[in-house]
């Protein structure tokens, strides 16, 4: 995929941000950690970051919503078909009729479907919390930037300004041709 060009322009330079497409293999200590050697350059990338992972936060929740659903349509249908008739448990088949709600928990749990379903639940949830943790350490990396930002003058903006990979994000710096 082609990197997004995103041009900032300044009195006397130019900022090219080249933005990689979004890759989900990330050290994660490398983006959380503020590179203070470029605090313009992260205050520039940062919110690039928060909005990538924000995104994949949405995407893995919607993965765990789907894994929940799947699981609950599965308990339904099989309590349906459970109260239908008759009820093969291990080796022994039984009759449905007269089966509490708690007994009926019970076959269904045992099943390896459910508990299949189950894990399916329980890793989705696991990824939605460890993404979720990245989206928090992000969202707090972005307001200590914010609160840096407001003690630097504009004209620092264009000379602190460093050339390099922030964030996943390369930054170019140039000479304006006419000033």
């Amino acid at each position: 995929m082609e990197k997004e060009k995103v041009i900032l322009e300044m009195p006397n330079k130019m900022v090219v941000l080249l933005i990689n497409p979004f890759d989900t293999d990330v050290d994660v200590d490398a983006i959380t950690k503020i590179q203070y050697h470029n605090i313009m350059g992260e205050m520039l990338t940062s919110s690039v970051q928060l909005n990538r992972i924000g995104n994949l936060l949405a995407e893995v929740e919607e993965i765990e919503r789907h894994a929940r659903l799947e699981l609950t349509v599965f308990e339904s249908n099989r309590v349906e078909d459970i109260q239908k008739g008759l009820v093969k448990v291990g080796d022994t088949t039984i009759s449905s009729k007269g089966l509490s709600d708690s007994k009926l928990n019970h076959i269904i749990v045992r099943s390896p479907e459910w508990q299949t379903r189950r894990k399916k639940v329980i890793s989705a949830a696991k990824y939605s919390s460890i993404v979720k943790s990245l989206y928090w350490a992000l969202k707090s990396k972005d307001e200590k930037l914010t609160k840096m930002s407001e003690k630097l003058r504009p004209e620092e903006f264009e000379k602190e300004i460093v050339e390099g990979v922030i964030n996943g994000i390369e930054i170019r710096v140039t000479e304006k041709a006419v000033k």
